[in-house]
């Protein structure tokens, strides 16, 4: 279950899980009538939809207690904070195994209450109060045509990808690129509440030519594949979908010290935001060492986040807890 209306990391990793367990279990997806959500899910798959209410909306729990009863599950998985509470205080008077994911490390004191809870990085699991088992999100890699860089082309491409949202980073950005004093495009992929703001910003600092803000795109992997450079400039993450991403379609990927970045990256591709504009020199004048010490990385952590290692961790932990 997850009530949402994003399009983010936690709703594509609840959207493959409910796929890929739906090829081999009976699985029923409690979500809001998110379109993202559910035209991702596949026939396999059962839908309810939830109202959108206040997690403490009296009659929704009444409405969700007597589905839950009805279908007799065994287990009921929540993810993120909303849905995890409100399953928590039904699982008080109707008896199933709850597991809960905590998908960042920001919010969610629900999750010290709950027994089983899974964290999506390292980092995510030290804000929860007490143990809890972490599963790395996954991806199912897709097959694109790669070509090798060299840095030849000119301009120099930079990318970041994510929703329009202060937490992001982008405006700091944009900033950084701006003090930049060589050729470069930079591309920035999503959209969100900030985008207005971010426009305005490029106007003010005369970046029309040089920034573009693409909104949302389905060709990622080849937007990264054709990139030199992926920056992730958040304050905060649970784990990046872009990230992993990156392990397979991206040329050098460069983040903020935050959520899993640091079980993927090594320190030389770690940054402080008040650093990003000496870090993108340093990699376009050493352009040819950073890609080839990230195509080490690569090879060393891609096989780490295949989605199918995700949902077999997930499965393994039911099967542990129905015994």
């Amino acid at each position: 279950m997850i009530a949402s209306n994003g399009a983010g990391g936690a709703e594509k990793i609840f959207i493959d899980l409910c796929n890929e367990l739906g090829k081999r279990h009976s699985v029923t997806a409690y979500t809001y009538n998110n379109p993202f959500i559910v035209n991702g899910l596949n026939e396999s798959v059962r839908v309810c939809i939830i109202e959108q209410r206040s997690r403490f909306h009296f009659p929704h729990y009444l409405k969700l207690y007597k589905s839950f009863k009805e279908q007799s599950f065994d287990l009921i998985h929540t993810h993120s904070v909303k849905a995890s509470v409100i399953v928590y205080y039904i699982n008080k008077v109707l008896p199933f195994c709850h597991v809960a994911t905590k998908h960042n490390s920001r919010k969610g004191k629900i999750f010290n209450k709950i027994k089983n809870v899974t964290a999506v990085s390292r980092r995510v699991s030290q804000s929860i109060a007490h143990p809890s088992k972490i599963i790395h999100n996954g991806i199912n890699p897709q097959i694109i045509q790669k070509e090798p860089k060299l840095n030849s082309n000119k301009p120099f491409k930079l990318l970041s990808i994510g929703r329009l949202d202060p937490i992001k980073g982008f405006h700091l950005l944009i900033d950084s690129v701006s003090k930049l004093r060589i050729d470069y495009r930079l591309e920035i992929v999503g959209d969100g509440p900030q985008k207005s703001a971010l426009d305005l910003q490029i106007e003010d600092l005369g970046l029309q030519k040089k920034v573009r803000l693409s909104g949302f795109q389905k060709n990622i992997a080849q937007k990264m594949s054709d990139s030199d450079l992926l920056i992730i400039n958040s304050f905060s993450e649970g784990f990046s979908i872009v990230a992993i991403e990156a392990l397979y379609y991206g040329n050098v990927l460069i983040s903020t010290d935050v959520g899993g970045s640091d079980e993927i990256l090594t320190e030389a591709f770690l940054f402080e935001q008040n650093e990003l504009t000496e870090k993108i020199k340093s990699i376009y004048q050493s352009y040819s060492e950073y890609h080839e010490k990230f195509n080490i990385i690569q090879r060393l952590k891609r096989e780490n986040f295949l989605f199918s290692k995700t949902a077999e961790y997930y499965e393994l932990l039911y099967q542990d807890l129905l015994r």
